[in-house]
């Protein structure tokens, strides 16, 4: 049955568009947009509203995770090196891509041509409609690509860029084959500082100069954030977990440690951990949850300060919000899934193929600026250390919060800081004008 979307979800003009197209046609669709357009919003609407066949998939495990879908690797079966596509066949599980009427990719940003290029070949020779590209199944691809880049280790490098000219999707001659529609979520719900926004707009896209500098810089030399709520991003890891562990130290109390469990056959790795496999905690612990609740007391990115805690559960004062409140904080299941074509109904179900039972908790004094993604915070200070070293790692740090004033640099940004890749800049002119030129056809042809 077919549904329209809610004014609860502030639908707007390019929500209504891309839901429309997903919905009422076949039209490929890229979804680009600002942090803090609403693009994962969308993605949730369209994962429980949509009337079609469909399956959601991401590049890593946490990604995956976080959409409630499945790695793109496992759902086509795919090598986690370089790809070589001509050794791409036919599936076993044919009746699962036969059947599948709607793709959505989401993180596209960190999707890698090869990995692009081998989706769609699957999907070529296994899909509805053998032959040609996707084999007829809509795709959409949802992210920013002024945000977290694609990984190519140093061994693939040489083989890589013999067959694809950068790393992202949209070398893959799959993608022209597609010929996707552009939809731009461009209202931003996060800030409404507008000062703020034009900063930020700026920095995604590389642009730096004295006034933006000047403009940032006001945010350093100032006290540190003394607020409970105030969260340091990093740079590295290593940061991140040298903070956290010395204000853990610090704190005048007895720990407890909570060890994760996993089961199934789902292969885990740490990295893809959505809580930490071993989380150590003290009364008086500043700590983030990683995980909506389904009773709604909490959702992923909000922060807490643990009051109690013994061996099964914790007591945590949720900070975000008018009021402080306390809630009971017990194990939760994040569940591995896979797609599977069940007969009897003639749909795609999902099916649990691993589960890892841990807190919906990490310790947040601290987080790496990729971790935070995706998050929104009230009260940040950054800590560029050395200096941010991969592009958009500035923009996606500064984006997570809501206010400038409650922003505090630990060091003045520096021009240097700013860093964004020129391919994705061209990529986007070129790709905006191609749009533009497909209208004033269409209105011409009118």
């Amino acid at each position: 049955m077919s549904s329209t979307p809610s004014d609860d979800l502030r639908i707007h003009t390019a929500f209504a568009e891309a839901w429309d197209a997903l919905e009422h046609s076949n039209d490929n669709i890229f979804i680009t947009g600002k942090a803090g357009t609403g693009k994962s919003t969308f993605l949730n609407y369209v994962r429980s509203k949509s009337s079609k066949n469909l399956a959601v998939v991401a590049p890593t495990g946490v990604s995956a995770l976080n959409v409630k879908g499945q790695t793109i690797h496992s759902f086509f079966g795919l090598d986690p090196h370089f790809i070589d596509v001509d050794r791409i066949g036919r599936r076993r599980n044919k009746q699962l891509y036969k059947n599948l009427e709607l793709l959505v990719i989401d993180e596209i940003s960190m999707v890698r041509a090869d990995v692009f290029s081998a989706l769609e070949k699957v999907l070529r020779i296994n899909g509805p409609m053998e032959g040609v590209p996707f084999g007829g199944v809509q795709i959409c691809v949802i992210g920013d690509l002024f945000q977290l880049p694609p990984i190519v280790t140093r061994d693939e490098y040489d083989v890589f860029h013999a067959f694809y000219d950068t790393p992202f999707f949209f070398s893959s001659p799959a993608f022209e084959w597609a010929r996707f529609n552009l939809v731009k979520f461009d209202e931003v719900f996060r800030q409404s500082d507008q000062p703020f926004i034009r900063a930020l707009n700026k920095l995604r896209v590389g642009y730096c100069d004295e006034p933006l500098l000047e403009f940032l810089n006001q945010r350093a030399g100032k006290s540190p954030n003394d607020h409970p709520e105030t969260v340091t991003l990093c740079t590295t890891n290593k940061m991140a977990e040298a903070m956290n562990k010395k204000r853990l130290h610090e704190l005048d109390a007895e720990s407890v440690t909570y060890k994760g469990k996993t089961s199934g056959k789902e292969g885990w790795g740490r990295s893809t951990f959505p809580a930490p496999e071993s989380l150590e905690l003290k009364i008086g612990a500043m700590v983030m949850f990683t995980k909506n609740d389904p009773e709604k007391r909490w959702v992923n990115g909000t922060l807490g300060r643990v009051d109690a805690l013994n061996n099964k559960d914790v007591e945590v004062t949720i900070l975000d919000g008018p009021l402080p409140k306390k809630v009971t904080v017990t194990n939760e299941k994040w569940s591995a899934i896979r797609y599977v074509f069940d007969e009897d109904s003639e749909s795609l179900k999902e099916e649990e193929v691993g589960s890892y039972q841990q807190l919906p908790l990490m310790l947040s004094w601290a987080v790496t600026i990729h971790k935070a993604q995706g998050k929104t915070l009230d009260w940040v200070t950054i800590d560029l250390g050395s200096g941010a070293f991969a592009p958009g790692q500035l923009y996606v740090a500064l984006s997570r919060c809501r206010v400038f004033e409650h922003i505090y640099l630990k060091r003045p940004v520096r021009g240097r800081d700013v860093l964004c890749d020129a391919r994705i800049k061209s990529f986007i002119q070129n790709f905006q004008k191609k749009e533009e030129d497909k209208e004033t056809n269409r209105e011409i042809s009118a």
